[in-house]
């Protein structure tokens, strides 16, 4: 006889009280790594965003994408603070004072590991 199936791990099976159990985790590991602050979820978001990114992004595509929601403000505010920490860089745009492409530093990719490793301690107590 053949052994039942079971769905491969992943994402898609994990059932929903666990989903909302890791994005609380996640909530509370930003903070705890990132700071507590008004940019906190901003930062998070363009170094995830950036992160998961190929080869970075166009100051303008994540202007225009992901990051439209939050503003220009915010999205500048939350990229200098990045760039200041050394988790972003970027090239500079020879027509203006905004950086025309950013991506991750390794730092930057350091600090998202710290997050998603101090997210998971979190999880695993609950």
């Amino acid at each position: 006889m053949h052994a039942p199936y079971e769905a491969p791990p992943g994402i898609d099976n994990l059932p929903f009280a666990a989903i909302l159990r890791l994005d609380a985790a996640l909530r509370r590991a930003r903070q705890r790594v990132l700071g507590a602050s008004q940019l906190t979820d901003a930062l998070w978001a363009l170094l995830a965003e950036l992160g998961a990114s190929q080869d970075g992004m166009a100051f303008e595509a994540l202007d225009a994408g992901p990051a439209k929601a939050m503003g220009r403000p915010m999205l500048l505010a939350a990229l200098t603070e990045l760039q200041d920490q050394g988790l972003v860089a970027g090239l500079k745009d020879e027509s203006g004072p905004l950086l025309s492409h950013l991506r991750v530093t390794p730092q930057g990719f350091g600090k998202i590991d710290e997050v998603l490793g101090a997210a998971l301690v979190i999880a695993r107590r609950r």
